[in-house]
């Protein structure tokens, strides 16, 4: 016997936003590695850290936002700590409190990764 994907969950959280919230800040992460490792030629060659620090900042207020999605998430379940009773209720609480951990960390991550550009000038 299969199971049917298409079958709403009971319990009435969405799985979706949940897995969106534990996946896209690590994601996040990395884009603003990348993007402001390829804004260093341009900031070097015209002297405008603008760029740079308009993608930390961006990638920064949307781990931020993700957390306060997860935070929703996890008020919905009911606010509790997760159990390990193994119901619906119990894995919707878990993936929401992850994925505010998960958001805020990686919040913390961006933040260390745009500290530099502030005191190293980008041609050094």
């Amino acid at each position: 016997m299969t199971a049917d994907p298409s079958t709403p969950i009971a319990d009435g959280t969405d799985l979706g936003r949940q897995w969106i919230v534990n996946i896209v800040p690590p994601a996040l992460i990395l884009a603003d590695l990348q993007l402001g490792y390829m804004l260093v030629p341009y900031a070097c060659r015209t002297g405008d850290a603008v760029p740079g620090h308009a993608v930390h900042l961006v990638m920064l207020l949307a781990c931020l936002a993700l957390a306060a999605v997860g935070w929703k998430s996890w008020e919905r379940a009911g606010r509790r700590l997760p159990s390990d009773d193994g119901t619906q209720l119990g894995r919707s609480r878990f993936m929401a409190v992850l994925g505010i951990l998960v958001s805020l960390s990686s919040a913390l991550v961006i933040a260390a990764q745009w500290w530099p550009s502030f005191i190293i000038h980008p041609c050094q």
